[in-house]
Order: structure tokens, then C-alpha cells, then sequence
């Protein structure tokens, strides 16, 4: 494929994309609590996606609230104080793993496994922090004429 081509692909909400040296594409990340953007990830290539507790929850009929994400050793929702979690993976199934596990692990592994390539975690007071991943590398100018 020509390098000048870049593509975005949703699968059910979870993002393939393909940017250029000079052209990456801006993710906006929507507020658990708000639905409004709380944060813009800039991806050049690889996959995003958000996992989250917000979109499917119920009132189970003793009043309690429950959800879709379950803790493996007991069978019952996870409540970890994260809502949300957007990753940044190589793939949107690496993304998929890495968002799902942040929720399922809670705030301090969470931190630890966007870190890499980062992304943002959505906590249960409304807190958002972002996992800033890895500097940006600088391509100098005459890299950047070659490739054009």
C-alpha cells in the first residue's frame, strides 16, 4: 500500500487506522459521564478502543447496579473505579485486550498498561487521566522530504 494513503476502519466502535508520517489521525475520546470529548489521542497507526461499564448497565431486582465486564474469580460485575478505558494497541484487538483488561485490573495496572502506547482512563468521581505513551519521535526535515 503507497505511504501516502492513510485509512480508518471501525469495527463496532473499535478503530483500525492508518495515518501518514505527516498526517496521523486525531481520536476524540467521549466522556463516560458526560458523552462530551474529554481528551484527543493522536495515532498514527494501529487500533483504539474504549471498553466500559456505562453503556451496559442494569438494576438487578434487589436494587443493586450491574454490568457486562465480570471479575473472573467471583462471576460478578467488576467494580475497580474505572467506568472506562480507551487503549492504544498495535491492532484494535490488541486495543480491545488492553482496554478491557485497564477496566478489569483497576486504576494502578490500568496506568501501567496504556503506559506504552498510551490512551485514557475514565475513573468512578469522573476523574479523567490520560496515559501520555511514548515521546514523540522527531523525523527530521530531509526524512520527511524524501518520503514526499
Amino acid at each position: 500500500m503507497p505511504a501516502d494513503i492513510r485509512l480508518a476502519i471501525s469495527c463496532g466502535g473499535d478503530l483500525t487506522l492508518r495515518g501518514t508520517l505527516t498526517s496521523p489521525w486525531d481520536v476524540a475520546v467521549d466522556g463516560a459521564h458526560t458523552g462530551t470529548v474529554v481528551h484527543r489521542l493522536r495515532v498514527r497507526s494501529g487500533g483504539v478502543a474504549t471498553s466500559g461499564v456505562s453503556s451496559r448497565l442494569w438494576r438487578r431486582a434487589d436494587g443493586t447496579y450491574a454490568h457486562h465486564l465480570l471479575d473472573p474469580s467471583t462471576g460478578e460485575p467488576a467494580w475497580t473505579g474505572l467506568v472506562a478505558a480507551t487503549a492504544v494497541g498495535a491492532t484494535a484487538l490488541d486495543a480491545e485486550i488492553l482496554a478491557k483488561t485497564a477496566v478489569l485490573a483497576g486504576p494502578a495496572v490500568g496506568r501501567r498498561l496504556l503506559a506504552r502506547r498510551g490512551g485514557v482512563l475514565q475513573h468512578d468521581d469522573g476523574r479523567i487521566e490520560v496515559a501520555a505513551g511514548p515521546a514523540p519521535v522527531r523525523v527530521p526535515r530531509r526524512a520527511l522530504e524524501a518520503v514526499a
